[in-house]
C-alpha cells in the first residue's frame, strides 16, 4: 500500500495495489532481489523464535501448528525421548535410535561378554 502511496479506504485503488504487487511478486528480477536480502541477512535467535512463535500462533494450517509446537518442545527439551537397553547383545533396542550407535552398542557387549 505505501509503495503505491494508496489510500485504504479506496477499495477499487487497494485491489489493483494487490494485483500488482502480487503480479510484481512472480517476476524474476524481483524474487533474486529477494534472495540476495534473505541471503545478506543474518538468522538471529531471537528471529527464529518470533518465526516459531508465528507458527504455533497461526491457525490456518493446524498440521504447521502442531509442527511447530513439536519443533519448540525439541528446543526447550520439554519431551526427552526414552532408549531402552539391555545388556543382552542379542535384544532389540527399542526407540528412535542412531544405526552407527546401535551397532556399537551392540559390539560393546558382545566384546564384555566375551571378556568374562
Amino acid at each position: 500500500m505505501e509503495a503505491y502511496e494508496i489510500d485504504a479506504s479506496n477499495e477499487s485503488a487497494y485491489k489493483s495495489a494487490r494485483q500488482s504487487s502480487s503480479r510484481l511478486l512472480t517476476s524474476d528480477n524481483i524474487m533474486n532481489r529477494i534472495h540476495e536480502v534473505r541471503e545478506q541477512a543474518k538468522l538471529t535467535d531471537e528471529f527464529v523464535d518470533n518465526k516459531l512463535a508465528f507458527w504455533i500462533y497461526q491457525e490456518a494450517n493446524p498440521q504447521a501448528s502442531i509442527a511447530a509446537i513439536k519443533e519448540y518442545n525439541s528446543l526447550q527439551q520439554r519431551i526427552t525421548k526414552k532408549l531402552e537397553l539391555s545388556n543382552d547383545p542379542n535384544a532389540p533396542i527399542n526407540g528412535p535410535v542412531d544405526p552407527t550407535l546401535a551397532s556399537k552398542w551392540t559390539e560393546f557387549l558382545k566384546s564384555s561378554t566375551n571378556d568374562e
